[in-house]
């Protein structure tokens, strides 16, 4: 009888959310109860056997990235069974690679890990090298290297450690045309020797190429798993329905997602078999000798102690601000905590990204929405920690907690997508498509390099702490920061291409009237203001909304 490779039983991962980091040792003496919790994957099981690759699919935040780390044994589940007969290897963009380490080092390291002597590593050392690609870079560090770079290398690594389990997560989603291929056809190879694969990946057709079956995950929990064409048809009928919601009605639908993943739902079988793993822990631990006991409890205190003083800036001031709190509850007193003055409202906890979607966003102090502190532009990133009464998401922004309406926040991850600048050239002025190669070089540079070779400078100005350099004649503005040119913004003269517009939807956050779009490629993000006639574009890795 044939055998599984991987075997997932009722598996479930549950993290718990902290407001701060101090939270988690404070927790660990003064329990409380109620603690919000969030369910990344519930209840998936599943049976792959050797020589299967498996397309996994799913929207943002479905818990794809949560279910490769378990694959890979990344992380551990919170309860069920995991059985995996041979050595995994996880390839995601920059995954496992060290930042400080050069590129060669990367590979020495990574070999090693994988219990490779030096006689092996020398041997594959040439073929990663010439796999990956990336030139003279190989012997700079990691933390120099885009988003591709980091792709080629670690897709490289991996594939030449010869895993029984190839875990691909999204990998091929950066880099361009032709090291794309020369993966497809490095993963073709895995396939046809039966390796077990799991491809992970937004491209339906990309997974219908490789998938011998499909796992659709759907907010953490196994939609469909069966036939390729079968899955990925249900899939694109979702997706279609999804899409034909009114913004409303898909602002309404992730919530009620979100809320069955944050711990409104009891999961009694697993948290049964926890209960009876924790107590046979409990009956082998009451035969332990007591002189024992005492040494690991002192070593043990000792030991959180130091991480206390670490992590927290004022350890004593913090336990007494949680048993202050306890004490409050316990006699039902009133605090006058800017911070908890929300508790009185009903409040689901959520952890998630997301991005302001319209042109401007008031934030508050507080949860009534009457002390405005600040404004966010479209695009702007936060962190959606909660929904609070329903109306109101608390978010967070360069450590500052706010309040703002629901309507302001768009709750999505937003992926790079593979678009490139000529596809959007039609819509951009004739001045700018003669020469944008030489516009778009100046990105990245010194403010005082761009005056002294850009001719047709007509004035310099600074609004809302952004210095702008116009080229008046061209229609074109260089934005500034701190002595570094980090966007240029360019005239539209015509609407944005069928294709692009296309190829954009599900990749892009759309303001509510549709005038305002960002979406970003591997290399490149990008603002369009319809409204305005512009559009911006920055380096992926040196962005902050240009709105």
């Amino acid at each position: 009888m044939k055998q599984p490779k991987v075997v997932f039983k009722n598996v479930v991962k549950e993290y718990t959310l902290f407001k701060k980091k101090s939270d988690k040792l404070v927790e660990f003496f003064m329990p409380k109860k109620g603690n919000h919790n969030f369910y990344a994957v519930r209840d998936v099981s599943f049976e792959v056997y050797a020589g299967e690759t498996i397309g996994i699919i799913g929207i943002n935040g479905s818990g794809k990235s949560t279910l490769s780390n378990l694959l890979a044994q990344v992380v551990p589940p919170t309860s069920g069974s995991i059985e995996i007969d041979g050595e995994t290897s996880l390839i995601a963009i920059s995954v496992g690679l060290n930042n400080q380490l050069s590129g060669l080092e990367n590979i020495e390291l990574k070999c090693l890990m994988h219990g490779m002597d030096m006689d092996e590593i020398k041997r594959i050392k040439p073929l990663i090298i010439e796999f990956a690609d990336i030139g003279n870079f190989i012997d700079q560090p990691v933390k120099n290297y885009s988003s591709g770079m980091r792709s080629r290398l670690g897709f490289a690594i991996s594939v030449h450690t010869n895993p029984d389990i190839l875990v691909v997560d999204e990998a091929l989603s950066v880099g361009d045309q032709t090291f794309y291929e020369k993966c497809m056809t490095k993963i073709q190879e895995f396939k046809d020797s039966g390796k077990t694969i799991f491809f992970i990946s937004h491209s339906l057709s990309q997974i219908k190429q490789l998938s011998d079956r499909v796992l659709w995950m759907q907010f953490g929990e196994v939609k469909e798993f069966g036939e390729t064409r079968k899955v990925i048809n249900l899939y694109k009928e979702f997706i279609t329905w999804f899409n034909n919601l009114s913004e409303k009605e898909k602002k309404q639908y992730k919530r009620e997602m979100f809320e069955m993943q944050s711990g409104h739902h009891s999961f009694n079988n697993n948290r049964q078999i926890s209960r009876k793993e924790k107590n046979r822990g409990a009956i082998k631990r009451d035969n332990i000798n007591p002189f024992y006991k005492i040494q690991l409890s002192i070593l043990s205190l000792l030991l959180i102690f130091s991480m206390f003083f670490m992590v927290v800036g004022n350890p004593a001031e913090a336990l007494v601000h949680k048993f202050s709190e306890l004490t409050l509850e316990k006699n039902g007193g009133n605090k006058v905590d800017e911070k908890r003055e929300d508790q009185e409202f009903e409040k689901t906890f959520l952890n998630k990204d997301g991005f302001i979607q319209v042109n401007s966003a008031d934030v508050f102090r507080n949860v009534d929405l009457t002390e405005k502190y600040k404004e966010l532009n479209f695009a702007n990133e936060v962190k959606v920690l909660a929904i609070v009464d329903e109306h109101v998401y608390q978010i967070e922004q360069n450590n500052e907690i706010g309040y703002t309406a629901i309507d302001n926040i768009e709750i999505n991850s937003l992926e790079s997508i593979d678009i490139t600048i000529n596809e959007l050239l039609p819509m951009l002025s004739e001045s700018f498509n003669e020469s944008y190669q030489f516009y778009l070089a100046f990105l990245g540079g010194e403010e005082t390099q761009l005056k002294e070779k850009m001719r047709g400078i007509t004035e310099e100005l600074i609004e809302e702490s952004q210095k702008k350099i116009v080229l008046g004649y061209e229609d074109i503005t260089y934005l500034v920061h701190e002595g570094l040119v980090n966007g240029i913004t360019v005239e539209v003269t015509d609407s944005l291409p069928t294709e692009v517009e296309s190829k954009l939807k599900g990749y892009s956050i759309v303001s509510t009237d549709e005038k305002l779009w960002s979406f970003k490629s591997s290399e490149y993000k990008f603002f369009l203001n319809l409204e305005a006639d512009e559009l911006t574009i920055q380096f992926n890795n040196k962005i902050d909304s240009a709105s």
